[in-house]
């Protein structure tokens, strides 16, 4: 592998004192010298650090999922306090509980009914 230098790219972590935190990953790029490589060029993945495309490290998210998932705070709340958007969390939330609910599979069994609230449909 070549290198093809490094490209900084800002994440979210979590927040500190009461104030959000930016951390800054020089992600090192890479180029295959293979002239048939399939690949070409890439970027190095940390899951340690951040999952791929992510906007948020892995902890932030976890913390983030924790927070909506078992606090039962508003996803509008943890994006204020981790100072990023409402679709960067959302993501991260979807992502991660997704990641337990898949863990988590056994707990509830098969669906054999599902009732519905009369007033509501009859909106």
């Amino acid at each position: 592998m070549w290198s093809k230098g490094s490209a900084p790219v800002r994440l979210v972590d979590l927040p500190a004192f009461g104030r959000p935190v930016g951390l800054v990953w020089h992600k090192r790029r890479r180029r295959c010298p293979a002239g048939d490589c399939a690949v070409g060029s890439f970027t190095e993945v940390a899951e340690e650090i951040a999952p791929a495309r992510s906007a948020l490290t892995a902890r932030a998210g976890r913390w983030a999922t924790a927070a909506v998932g078992r606090d039962g705070r508003a996803v509008s709340d943890v994006a204020g306090e981790l100072g990023c958007d409402w679709h960067t969390v959302n993501g991260a939330v979807m992502a991660w509980g997704q990641a337990l609910l898949d863990a988590d599979c056994g707990r509830v069994g098969d669906v054999s009914a599902l009732g519905l609230d009369e007033t509501l449909v009859g909106r």
